[in-house]
């Protein structure tokens, strides 16, 4: 009983949701969102993520790299097995063409774990606090855009976004502990990003 409430409140706000966001499309938005969602798109987040495991590898931090790689594929896998276990249908009327189910987004995972993790592993060089708010700031706002580009386009639900946030916090706190984890081990007076 209580179960079936609870869905029918979740079914209700992601079609109020959607409704509230189709009245705002405009040309300008659609193409503005359309730039946003490819940057939580593998096509563009896998060659990104070569570039920094590159650095990476150059900066002799395999270690980091083989973080992000693990909880990047963690994040994904994790979404697509749902996607495939709870089989819900896209809405309808979006306006960019896909094939996967809707449930998790993956977008929305993706991002939370890839450009979370790079901030975090930018921080500790940043000496000016103000500079290390806006950072994380920017990066937070970068997040939601892309969450939010997935609803403006409609091949989303909201619980679709919020569940995609919920699973890329959680292996992005998975690669935070992993990191403090392997600097205390290994390197118990250095900062995050120094070897």
């Amino acid at each position: 009983m209580c179960y079936n409430a609870f869905m029918d409140f979740i079914k209700g706000l992601d079609e109020s949701v959607l409704g509230f966001i189709e009245q705002m499309r405009t040309p300008f938005l659609t193409v503005f969102f359309k730039f946003v969602t490819y940057l939580g798109d593998w096509t563009v987040v896998l060659p990104m993520a070569l570039i920094v495991s590159a650095i990476l590898i150059l900066k002799r931090k395999r270690k980091q790299d083989t973080i992000l790689a693990f909880i990047s594929l963690g994040g994904l896998s994790v979404a697509f097995l749902l996607k495939n276990i709870i089989h819900r249908s896209r809405p309808l009327g979006g306006l960019i063409n896909e094939t996967s189910f809707s449930f998790p987004s993956a977008h929305a995972v993706i991002s939370v774990v890839f450009y979370g993790f790079i901030i975090y592993l930018l921080l500790p060089k940043i000496k000016n606090k103000k500079m290390k708010v806006f950072k994380v700031f920017i990066a937070s706002i970068l997040v939601l855009l892309i969450g939010f580009s997935r609803l403006y386009l409609g091949v989303h639900y909201f619980s679709d976004v919020l569940a995609g946030y919920v699973i890329g916090a959680i292996w992005l706190l998975i690669g935070v502990c992993l990191v403090a984890k392997s600097k205390k081990q290994s390197f118990p007076s250095s900062s995050v990003m120094e070897k």
